[in-house]
């Protein structure tokens, strides 16, 4: 991943980015400059504290009509293949950069988005940040789009403390080939992150990693969840372990199963693993 990214204006939502706080004192100061002139919509911010989710919202992608001309139909195979490459390099920059202007105005708490509260700032790029992850996501169902770097990407965003940003980059991630460099961030930053509706989530994303010691990695996070954690939290492991069930591993959670028998406002979580293991 590149230490810092050059401030590029974003047609259309009038943004400027920083990948890394890594990047040079001068660097910034200019780029600080650009970014207090943005001029975000006033968007209504909404209550993140809700379990419920609006995955079907439809993004609004008029801003990446240039990426979206076909390739010409008179070039050979190969030709059309590296024009295809070439087109396909935009769409992740562009997402790349207003992402990461994004999480630099999450940090900085200093550009135009409402900012009567802490809460009401925090809010509103929360929702500028998920709708441009749909967007992404709806880029990538339109287009069939691949590409190596995303994972990495998303990968970024894991560690944001909403549930609603996590559940879009695991979304994303899923359709991208596993980056084993993911595998402790969705188990540090999903797994274990108090709101359970992303739990589901990022079990889904973990069945994916395969390499070497990671199963292993996973049983002590999903221990520790189901003796340590949330009541609700611990019983979405409990309710989507039986993949991960396996007879090296089978013994472990019937012990798991006894202790949490034998503890106080367990019963739910205990129930749900039974169902699950036996």
């Amino acid at each position: 991943m590149k230490e810092y990214i050059l401030p590029i204006a974003l047609a259309g939502l009038g943004t400027v980015v920083l990948l890394h706080s890594r990047a040079p004192a001068s660097l910034e100061t200019k780029l600080q400059t650009k970014v207090n002139s943005l001029a975000v919509p006033q968007t209504q911010a909404r209550s993140w504290s809700s379990t419920t989710l609006d995955t079907n919202a439809t993004p609004s992608p008029q801003t990446l009509s240039d990426f979206a001309a076909p390739p010409a139909a008179n070039v050979s195979p190969s030709s059309q293949g590296a024009q295809q490459t070439a087109q396909f390099d935009k769409p992740y920059t562009y997402f790349q950069e207003t992402l990461n202007t994004l999480s630099l105005c999450l940090r900085k708490q200093n550009c135009s988005f409402p900012n009567k509260d802490p809460k009401a700032y925090e809010s509103s790029v929360y929702i500028e940040m998920e709708r441009t992850l749909k967007t992404l996501r709806s880029w990538q169902e339109r287009h069939k789009y691949k590409d190596e770097r995303i994972p990495d990407l998303m990968g970024d965003f894991l560690p944001v403390e909403n549930a609603y940003i996590k559940i879009e980059a695991l979304k994303i991630m899923h359709t991208q080939s596993p980056d084993p460099a993911n595998l402790n961030l969705i188990l540090e930053n999903v797994i274990q992150f108090p709101q359970p509706e992303v739990v589901p989530y990022g079990m889904a994303e973990l069945l994916r990693y395969k390499q070497s010691g990671a199963r292993k990695q996973m049983d002590d996070v999903f221990e520790k969840v189901l003796l340590q954690g949330g009541i609700n939290s611990a019983e979405e492991v409990a309710k989507n372990i039986k993949p991960f069930v396996t007879q090296t591993n089978y013994s472990r959670y019937r012990t798991i199963l006894a202790k949490l028998d034998s503890t106080p406002m367990s019963g739910g979580i205990a129930e749900a693993l039974r169902i699950a293991i036996d």
